[in-house]
């Protein structure tokens, strides 16, 4: 049985929490809080401008091995590729980023765009997360790692930050080999101002057991507070569900 056409509110509400739950629990958290630079990077940014030779070849290990320190604080693990200095900022080009307290989890990203005035990730353009676990267990995981790393005042501060994402693309799958449920997200965007996060996707296609679900167009808002995220806005211009019914 399938059932096409534009929909909004709770129908399509399984696949498209599924995504909002990965990227927004692994995505967003992770990168602005490992990559925030003191001031004494910026010194030697100039430093290695102006300087050349040696000053500018030291500029990506001092990067590097500021941000490893600083992912190490929050539980988790940063591999930079290239470290390219621009005029909105510092570009970082191909981040890997993992933690063991998420397990089955891993995200890349093609370039982390850090600004020059507030020293803070603005924009991530291309990338892609991977996924591996049962939902209870990833957002189990995800709960432990926020509030061994995410609590206090910074957690308020955060909600109110700009942050950007596109060209992302989610895969999740809830075991390596016969998998049953599995998401596949692409052209996946997310943006965050005054606190509401908000989720788009190209295309999504999901399976729970016998049910398919696919969704063109999707979008979500997440107002996101101390309690945790609530919905604000749940739309998308096509759904169809289809159930495979066994003989």
């Amino acid at each position: 049985m399938a059932v096409a056409g534009p929909q909004r509110g709770g129908a399509h509400a399984l696949g498209a929490v599924v995504a909002c739950q990965d990227v927004a629990t692994y995505w967003p958290a992770l990168l602005p809080y490992m990559v925030v630079m003191t001031k004494r990077f910026w010194v030697a940014l100039g430093l290695g401008v102006l300087l050349g030779g040696g000053g500018a070849a030291s500029f990506g290990p001092y990067v590097r091995a500021k941000v490893a320190a600083k992912a190490r604080r929050y539980g988790a693990e940063v591999v930079i590729e290239h470290v390219v200095p621009g005029w909105e900022g510092v570009h970082l080009k191909g981040v890997q980023v993992t933690s063991p307290g998420l397990r089955g989890v891993r995200v890349w990203a093609d370039d982390v765009v850090v600004g020059w005035s507030d020293r803070r990730p603005k924009r991530v353009v291309g990338g892609k997360v991977t996924a591996l676990g049962s939902v209870s267990r990833l957002l189990g995981d995800a709960a432990r790692w926020r509030e061994a790393y995410l609590t206090g005042p910074t957690t308020g501060a955060a909600a109110g930050r700009q942050l950007s994402v596109s060209g992302l693309t989610i895969e999740w799958r809830n075991r390596a080999r016969g998998a049953d449920q599995t998401l596949e997200a692409s052209g996946v965007s997310v943006s965050r101002d005054n606190g509401v996060l908000r989720l788009a996707s190209v295309a999504a296609h999901a399976r729970l057991a016998d049910n398919y679900v696919d969704v063109e167009g999707g979008r979500v808002a997440l107002r996101l507070g101390a309690a945790g995220p609530k919905l604000v806005a749940l739309s998308s211009t096509a759904v169809v569900f289809k159930r495979h019914l066994k003989a």
